[in-house]
């Protein structure tokens, strides 16, 4: 925790920082000099938590992820909980990369799910004037039964038609 002291010329001024360990964010059992990796998945997961990344309400607070980024040392200091070089990376050799995996787990990539072609077409006609303008052309073409015109439902097609076109294009 960062330890202050009041000055009197400005205000607090910081003495001594000491740089709280992640165990300040969540309740974890220390890793000891056995453990390769001084990170945790679940610690790696701090820097990605939405509350963690909301911006402060108050004028001159900081994300508390750019807390935990500084706290750790930003850059240099990841890579040394990591056990890895900024410059190089990871060392690559099977060990190396099995620890990783074990402990992290294995690199997943997610791909998009494609819908098909009723259920996007269905979607289109889910907002609330398209709806309304079924509704009115449905009146529209019983109206046009009762019509002395024999054209009189042309007008409630035409209006289909474009709903369908706007649908599909």
């Amino acid at each position: 925790m960062n330890t202050t002291a009041y000055n009197n010329n400005l205000g607090f001024d910081h003495l001594d920082v000491a740089a709280p360990l992640l165990q300040d964010y969540h309740k974890k059992p220390p890793l000891t000099s056995k453990h390769i990796f001084k990170l945790r998945k679940s610690d790696l997961a701090l820097f990605f938590t939405k509350k963690h990344l909301r911006l402060p309400d108050n004028e001159g607070e900081v994300r508390i992820a750019l807390t935990i980024l500084r706290d750790c040392g930003y850059s240099e200091g990841i890579c040394k909980l990591l056990n890895t070089n900024s410059q190089t990376g990871i060392l690559g050799d099977e060990d190396d990369i099995k620890r990783r995996q074990k402990l992290f787990g294995r690199n997943k990539s997610f791909l998009p799910q494609i819908q098909d072609f009723e259920t996007l077409l269905s979607r289109q006609f889910e907002d609330q004037q398209v709806i309304l303008l079924l509704w009115i052309s449905t009146f529209y073409l019983i109206l046009s039964y009762f019509s002395p015109f024999a054209t009189a439902y042309v007008e409630t097609l035409t209006i289909y038609g474009g709903l369908l076109f706007a649908a599909v294009v």
